[in-house]
């Protein structure tokens, strides 16, 4: 019960991140800060259940967004963040996370 609500209250503050300015280059960082609120600083965090995104290559990560934008991998979170990002979101944070 509390782990559903915590979801439901960390999935309500990224899905407001997102909403709240239009992704260009110039808010690369605010991406960022809201994939690490999860993931981590630099793509590393200390949660079992939430996975690393350091050392993961690029198209690996790349066909996972898709996979989650497109509806063929499905999580609480990653589906609904996924579905707000556009694909040009998804390539400059999976460029970023795979160089870490």
């Amino acid at each position: 019960m509390i782990n559903k609500r915590i979801s439901r209250y960390v999935l309500t503050g990224l899905y407001l991140s997102i909403m709240s300015f239009s992704a260009t280059a110039a808010d690369d960082d605010k991406l960022k800060n809201m994939c690490m609120a999860c993931h981590g600083d630099n793509g590393v965090n200390p949660y079992q259940s939430i996975p690393d995104l350091r050392g993961q290559s690029l198209i690996y990560l790349r066909n996972q967004m898709a996979a989650f934008k497109n509806g063929e991998r499905q999580d609480i979170t990653m589906s609904k963040v996924a579905q707000l990002l556009s694909y040009d979101d998804i390539n400059r944070l999976t460029k970023y996370f795979s160089e870490q």
